[in-house]
């Protein structure tokens, strides 16, 4: 029997397409993978016809999305997230690691959170670390998660900071914290995701009909894929390494039991009337975006948690109010009777 659908796979260790792909399409027949091997190729067949659709890591895809249009294909769909965060591997959580103590990490996202969580520790790049200690960085994903692993195994560094899909792909069972955007206590600072954090999304030439995917198609992740796009483009280029964007359907009763535990009391009060029943309990949508200064000492955040029918309006008042949140942050302040003398901006990126 032939496929009724041609789906070509661009996976790689940090954004394990594939492996998402086969758990969302377990237990469907008449669907037929292959593997592409980048997304030019990838996206050259589905424009000739020789695919149906292309399952490919989102930030790849957003940052081709230019060229989606000009091709005439659009995002169809995504795939259930499963690991959205990084962890860190080391032998101590993070209020236990010693002073001084060495934690690479490449994404200069985590490095401002780990100064903002955690005063004191050396946090530095695999680049600058290699440079500074004349090692040879190897290429590879996996590769450099051996690379790491030998370091702080031979006591050169006392953490590593990973994409949990990494670890995952190694196979490491090694210990490991998640760093992950759900606080552990009221006033301890979270770790928001980088943007499209384990997020792959489904690509058709325009016209595909979607009920044929329906079945399997995340709506969690399409949502994830919206929101983070509009708020991305809201956001000048030179910053998207040094965002942290959060998007997520959350229950009611999970967000009310989160409550309780840190004691917000908003929260509880805007979802509860006078006489203690829930106002409505419909699904969440959980929308979070941060820019944090060099050094962590500075923080600048919108955060909406609203009903899910909303989000069309949510996402276009967020995306408004993040624009005057980046401009007013990054302005310098002039010389005021009022306010004093002159100041450098509130937040330098």
């Amino acid at each position: 029997m032939d496929a009724e659908l041609k789906v070509l796979c661009l996976s790689t260790a940090v954004h394990p397409v594939g492996v998402r792909l086969e758990r969302a399409m377990n237990g469907i027949d008449g669907i037929e993978v292959e593997p592409a091997d980048s997304i030019d190729t990838a996206f050259a067949a589905l424009a000739a016809g020789e695919a149906d659709l292309l399952a490919a890591p989102a930030d790849q895809v957003h940052v081709a999305r230019q060229r989606l249009e000009a091709m005439d294909m659009e995002v169809v769909g995504a795939l259930q997230r499963k690991h959205p965060f990084h962890v860190m591997v080391a032998d101590d959580r993070i209020d236990y690691l010693r002073k001084d103590a060495i934690v690479l990490t490449e994404s200069r996202l985590l490095r401002r959170q780990m100064r903002r969580r955690r005063r004191g520790l050396a946090i530095r790049s695999f680049i600058a670390f290699a440079e500074t200690e004349d090692l040879t960085l190897p290429d590879g994903e996996l590769q450099r998660f051996e690379w790491l692993e030998g370091l702080r195994e031979s006591g050169a560094i006392d953490a590593y900071i990973v994409p949990r899909t990494l670890y995952e792909s190694a196979g490491s069972r090694n210990r490991r914290h998640a760093l992950t955007a759900d606080p552990e206590d009221r006033g301890v600072a979270r770790f928001m995701p980088v943007p499209f954090a384990d997020l792959s999304v489904l690509v058709a030439r325009r016209g595909f009909p979607r009920r044929l995917i329906s079945d399997w198609s995340d709506e969690e992740g399409e949502t994830s894929w919206v929101a983070q796009n509009r708020l991305l483009e809201a956001t000048p280029a030179e910053l998207h390494d040094r965002i942290g964007l959060l998007v997520r359907h959350r229950r009611l009763s999970t967000l009310l039991n989160e409550a309780d535990r840190l004691h917000d009391l908003f929260l509880i009060d805007s979802e509860i009337d006078p006489e203690g029943d829930v106002i409505d309990d419909q699904m969440r949508i959980e929308i979070g975006i941060e820019l944090i200064s060099g050094n962590g000492r500075r923080t600048i955040s919108v955060e909406r948690i609203q009903p899910l029918d909303d989000f069309t309006s949510t996402i276009v008042f967020l995306c408004r109010e993040w624009q005057v949140y980046l401009d007013e942050s990054q302005a310098p302040h002039e010389e005021s009777v009022r306010l004093g003398p002159a100041r450098p901006p509130f937040l330098d990126p």
